[in-house]
């Protein structure tokens, strides 16, 4: 058998002599019998002729340069050819078995070429040709790739795999995408979904640092505008921050407000030296306003309060506290019996989910004496290292009383008070803290709920140390925390939509108690409360105050056994009655041990379905009436807030429309405006509408078709004199 290779890369068949010189050929031919194979134009070409003078049959072997032209047909022959020589090593084996995709994960190895296209997908790809770099001689068979991907790319607007698939390109849609490059070409694609490697983070913080000097920190305020990776957000806050040390006249308390959830504790507190916090309004006389009073008052006056520690401001909270106390001490008995503000208490929203759970699956996890400050930050660390979990809800809720674990934990279990626990059974499955639920969970259907509760970060609290040392270890739990979470997001079905929820037993005070409080007779105590029996006879409110004591009647406030709960910052003494200083102790009523965190995690956000179209008749550079026609076809209502019309990237003009669009609803809206493109702009038009999901505070961008009409002043046409003339 004789095979001619006459381009001399065709891999050598098993038992078959190689034939690379005359010397060769001669010392062979005349073996009819002899299996060779016949490398390069010339000696082919004399092959074929001797053996055709023979009568004996030759055949042309097919070329690894043709096979790879078969699979890319937008290869030329050189450069098909370089491709074997480069990588033969890499491709050996049978070509003609191979698919575009065989090639690609020979030639780079890894998980990327055999996933589907998606959100996920295609930043994965923008994030492996900005690191791998490929050569031009193999972006052919990366173009043709990307088009398939594009082609079966899901969503109304297909993603742009194929001009991605230039690695100048990929560079420009990253940066646009996360904001290193100040315009909105492709902030439509929503937040970006994967980790960003520290070189990309590096890169951010060049391109950032001499515009933030351009914009005196203005800057920040245009970056918090767009959909940034949270890693970039921190990022961008701490450069602000560092330019506002340096430039403090500049800096106002909004400035500061807006800075500081996103910044390392250092920085805050040499923020927070420059800028007091201010001080809170009066505490609200409508119950459903008290969760936000907390939070956006309260808490950071509070820390600030803790960081200066003068006697003032120690002073204005202790009142605040009062005051919080006495109206829980009120209000919490009618919440019980489903009174104003019952859906606020976190046992009562399990209850409700249990009864609505939706069509997710969704986990709760049981967190223990997480506080309000280290649930904001653990928050952050979510959204840094786990960028595909997606937060619908970062608010708040109120615990049961006293603020302590045995009291407090199994309400959230079972969604009732804690004197009907023993006889409740838990709302779901329960999983140790030990253990991962992601096997089990693949295993659920939408709508179960399952339980995950672990003992952290109470037990490194409660654990004697400096507080520096407390601190640390703290935040090394939080770590932990969301290494979990990391564990259960990348081990469950992509397919399965999964909801957390993560909340915690009680809170805890956010500095330093005295022990002072001498053990009430034959009652046990736990850091600020202590339960037993006692001989106080109770009023129809169900408390009664004792200096800076209140006891709690056992029935009225839905406990097993009466409670006594300082109002002050005070601890109770050890039960060896050892006095001294407690950090961070909880069991009483001060707001940041009553309120606990309350946070909504879906791996997916849905992008509600909206359609635009943007009409218009105008004056060429001068005036015109903009149409604006929006469908939303989605479930949920949104907020159109903004129509941006560019030119080649050049923002032409920006409309604020803000109007309510209803599910499965559409709305018309005209609106004159000062400007209006050139006929020579006309073909380069785009538009960008901005809207908001209110119920989840989320924006999203959409591309908008335009068709805008332009009327010169004065036509460059000139008249046909002689049209109609035979």
């Amino acid at each position: 058998m004789i095979k001619l290779d006459p381009e001399e890369c065709a891999v050598l068949p098993t038992g078959f002599i190689e034939i690379l010189t005359e010397m060769d050929f001669m010392r062979h031919a005349a073996d009819l019998n002899a299996m060779l194979l016949i490398r390069g134009k010339y000696l082919c070409d004399w092959a074929k002729r001797y053996y055709d003078g023979r009568g004996f049959g030759v055949e042309f072997v097919t070329s690894p340069v043709d096979l790879l032209i078969r699979i890319c047909p937008q290869l030329s022959k050189p450069q098909a050819l370089e491709i074997w020589k480069q990588y033969e090593t890499k491709l050996g084996g049978s070509l003609d078995e191979m698919a575009l995709l065989d090639v690609l994960q020979r030639i780079f190895p890894g998980p990327l070429w055999s996933a589907q296209p998606s959100l996920e997908h295609f930043a994965e790809f923008l994030l492996w040709m900005w690191n791998t770099q490929p050569v031009e001689l193999i972006q052919p068979l990366i173009k043709q790739q990307a088009d398939v991907w594009e082609q079966n790319s899901p969503g109304a607007v297909r993603l742009p795999y194929e001009l991605a698939s230039n690695p100048t390109e990929a560079i420009k849609i990253l940066d646009s995408w996360l904001g290193i490059m100040l315009n909105n070409n492709w902030q439509y694609l929503g937040t970006f979904p994967k980790p960003l490697p520290r070189a990309l983070v590096d890169r951010a913080k060049e391109a950032w640092h001499q515009e933030m000097i351009r914009t005196e920190g203005n800057l920040f305020a245009r970056l918090r505008e767009r959909l940034l990776p949270y890693t970039l957000l921190r990022l961008a806050a701490n450069e602000a921050a560092q330019y506002y040390l340096l430039h403090p006249t500049l800096l106002t308390s909004s400035l500061v407000e807006s800075m500081l959830p996103h910044l390392d504790a250092s920085t805050k507190e040499k923020l927070r030296r420059l800028v007091p916090a201010k001080v809170p309004t009066n505490f609200p006389e409508d119950g459903n306003q008290v969760l936000a009073w907390v939070i956006q008052e309260y808490l950071p006056y509070r820390e600030w309060q803790i960081q200066v520690g003068d006697e003032k401001s120690g002073q204005v909270i202790a009142d605040l506290a009062n005051q919080f106390a006495r109206w829980y001490l009120n209000s919490y008995p009618r919440m019980l019996l489903g009174g104003e503000s019952h859906q606020q208490l976190g046992f009562k929203k399990i209850s409700s989910l249990a009864c609505s759970p939706g069509d997710e699956v969704t986990l709760i996890f049981i967190l223990d004496g997480l506080n309000l400050i280290d649930a904001r930050e653990l928050g952050n660390r979510i959204r840094e290292r786990i960028p595909g979990l997606q937060c619908q809800t970062f608010g708040s809720a109120f615990a049961p009383l006293p603020t302590v674990t045995e009291y407090c934990k199994p309400p959230l279990k079972t969604g009732v008070a804690p004197h009907l626990t023993k006889t409740a059974a838990i709302i779901g499955q329960e999983f140790s803290a030990r253990r991962s639920p992601a096997d089990q969970l693949n295993a659920a259907q939408p709508g179960q709920i399952f339980v995950w509760s672990s003992d952290e970060p109470d037990k490194t609290y409660h654990q004697i140390a400096d507080q520096s040392i407390t601190r640390r270890n703290v935040e090394g739990q939080l770590d932990n925390i969301v290494s979990k979470l990391e564990d259960v997001v990348s081990g469950v079905n992509p397919g399965l939509p999964l909801k957390i929820i993560i909340t915690s037993d009680h809170g805890r005070l956010l500095t330093i108690s005295a022990r002072n409080i001498p053990l009430p007779e034959g009652m046990i105590t736990h850091g600020r409360a202590a339960w037993g029996k006692t001989s106080i006879q109770y009023p129809e409110s169900g408390y009664v105050i004792q200096g800076n004591l209140v006891y709690l009647h056992a029935e009225r406030f839905g406990i097993p056994s009466e409670v006594v709960m300082p109002l002050d910052e005070s601890t109770f003494l050890t039960s060896d009655g050892k006095s001294g200083n407690e950090a961070y102790s909880h069991g009483g009523l001060y707001p940041e041990e009553v309120v606990i965190p309350w946070q909504e995690y879906v791996r997916h956000i849905v992008r509600p379905k909206l359609d635009a179209i943007v009409r218009g008749a105008g004056q060429s550079a001068v005036r015109g009436i903009l149409e604006l026609e929006v469908i939303n076809s989605s479930s949920l209502p949104l907020r159109v807030e903004i129509l941006e019309i560019l030119a080649a990237d050049q923002t032409l003009g920006i409309v604020n429309i803000n109007q309510e669009i209803g599910a499965l609803d559409k709305i018309s809206v005209e609106i004159p405006v000062n400007w209006w493109p050139t006929l020579k702009q006309k073909p380069l038009l785009v538009g960008r509408l901005q809207a908001l999901k209110v119920s989840e505070d989320l924006r999203f961008h959409y591309e908008c078709q335009v068709d805008l009409q332009v009327k010169e002043m004065y036509s460059t046409e000139t008249p046909d004199i002689l049209a109609g003339l035979e």
